[in-house]
C-alpha cells in the first residue's frame, strides 16, 4: 500500500476538482450569445484565440447549470479564478487583463438577462494583472487547507515532489501577502479580508517543510521500517510504559474497570 501523498491526493483537493470541471466542460448547447461574445473578445485581444474554445465551453457549462438550478454562488469564486488563470496565462498584453475579465463578467448572464455571478467584491479589490496570480494562489490555499491538513495527518507527512511543490507555492504566497498586508494594509484593499483571517486564528499557516518528500515506494517502506525498529527498541527499554506484555495483560485482568 502506498503510504505517501501523491497525484491521487492532489486530484482530490477541492480546487483541483472544481477547476477540472471547467477544464473538461464539453457542452456548448443553448449558448449562442456566449459564443458570439467570446468570438468578439478574441478579435480584440490577441492571445485569447488560443483559449477561446475553453472559455466558451466553461461559460456555457455554467449557463446551463444555472438554468437547471445546479450552479450556486460559491462556485462563482472558483469560476472567477479559473477564468483569470486562463486569461492571464494566454493574453498577449497583460495590461488588458482587467478589461478582458470585466467583459467576460458582463456577458455571463442567464436567460432573463441577469448576472449569474456577482463579482463586486473583486471589483472593490482592484486586482490587477500583477497581483492576480498571488491572490488566486491564496484563494486556492484557503479552499484546500483543511483537506491538506487531513492528508498530512493521514499519511504521516510524507509526500511526492508534486505535493511538496504545491505546499511550497502555497506557503510562499501566503507569507508574501501576510508580510505585505501587515506593513501596507491601507495600500491594498484585499488586505482587509486577509487580515480578518489572521485575527480569527493562525489556522491558515502551514510550512513548506510540512511534508517529507519521498522518491518511491521503496524509500517510504525503508523509512517506516526504521520508525518501527526505533519504536520497538524504545518499548524494550526499562521504564517504558507497559513494555512488558505479560505485565500489561496482568494489570488489565486484575483491573476490569481500566
Amino acid at each position: 500500500m502506498r503510504a505517501y501523498l501523491g497525484d491521487k491526493e492532489l486530484a482530490q483537493l477541492p480546487t483541483k476538482k472544481m477547476y477540472d470541471i471547467f477544464d473538461k466542460a464539453a457542452s456548448t448547447s443553448n449558448c449562442s450569445s456566449i459564443d458570439t461574445n467570446v468570438k468578439n473578445l478574441e478579435k480584440s485581444n490577441p492571445g485569447i484565440e488560443k483559449v477561446s474554445d475553453r472559455i466558451h465551453k466553461a461559460l456555457c457549462y455554467v449557463y446551463n447549470e444555472n438554468e437547471a438550478n445546479k450552479f450556486d454562488e460559491p462556485k462563482c469564486d472558483y469560476l472567477y479564478f479559473w477564468l483569470g488563470d486562463v486569461v492571464h496565462s494566454n493574453l498577449s498584453n497583460s495590461m488588458f487583463f482587467n478589461t478582458v475579465m470585466d467583459t467576460i463578467k458582463h456577458f455571463l448572464q442567464n436567460s432573463k438577462g441577469q448576472s449569474i455571478c456577482n463579482y463586486s467584491n473583486y471589483n472593490n479589490y482592484n486586482i490587477n494583472e500583477n497581483d492576480f496570480m498571488d491572490i488566486k494562489i491564496l484563494f486556492d490555499y484557503t479552499k484546500d487547507y483543511v483537506h491538506i491538513k487531513n492528508d498530512l495527518d493521514k499519511y504521516d507527512k510524507y509526500c511526492n515532489r508534486e505535493y511538496k511543490d504545491l505546499l511550497g507555492k502555497y506557503t510562499t504566497v501566503y507569507n508574501k501577502i501576510k508580510d505585505v498586508c501587515e506593513k501596507y494594509r491601507n495600500k491594498y484593499s484585499y488586505c482587509n479580508d486577509f487580515n480578518e483571517y489572521l485575527k480569527e486564528s493562525k489556522r491558515w499557516e502551514l510550512s513548506n517543510t510540512a511534508c517529507t518528500e519521498v522518491v518511491n515506494q521503496h524509500e517510504i517502506e525503508k523509512i517506516l521500517k526504521e520508525q518501527q525498529m526505533s519504536k520497538e527498541y524504545n518499548m524494550n527499554q526499562e521504564g517504558y510504559p507497559h513494555a512488558n506484555k505479560k505485565k500489561l495483560e496482568y494489570l488489565i485482568s486484575n483491573n476490569p474497570s481500566a
